[in-house]
């Protein structure tokens, strides 16, 4: 019954079509394939935007758990980044600095996992290792 059903709906299409304009023919036949493109059509644009809005995103780094206790691991997260890229993170406090290196990633971000060795203040400043310059944001973090 259903193929009876189908074939014809499939029937009554033809004809339906063939009495169809060539020009109404072409522009049924170009909506169907604007339909069936769409998701192509919809995912490139997104795609680019996506790869170029990192480009232009405010970079910035936050410090997990802050505060942190002495002896206890701290995180350092960066977003923002260009991708792929090798950053210096440097950890600041009243007894002097302390570098770290981390690659980012595709998307521009990085996790740095450390060790808080003794109690201070401490400032994080992310320099960019291809330019040797750094970041102008910048977080901080307490060790108690």
């Amino acid at each position: 019954m259903k193929q009876n059903s189908i074939s014809s709906l499939v029937k009554q299409f033809k004809k339906e079509f063939s009495s169809i304009s060539i020009v109404g023919r072409l522009f049924y036949l170009t909506a169907i394939v604007v339909l069936l493109l769409t998701p192509i059509l919809i995912n490139a644009p997104i795609t680019f935007f996506q790869f170029a809005s990192t480009k232009n995103l405010a970079t910035g780094c936050t410090v997990t758990p802050n505060p942190v206790k002495v002896n206890n691991d701290f995180t350092i997260r960066g977003v923002g980044y260009a991708p792929n890229t090798p950053v210096r993170v440097n950890v600041i406090d009243t007894s002097g600095i302390s570098s770290y290196y981390a690659q980012t990633d595709p998307m521009g971000s990085f996790n740095l996992t450390e060790r808080a060795n003794s109690k201070a203040s401490n400032t994080v400043k992310i320099w960019d290792q291809n330019k040797n310059k750094p970041f102008p944001q910048e977080c901080s973090f307490l060790v108690k």
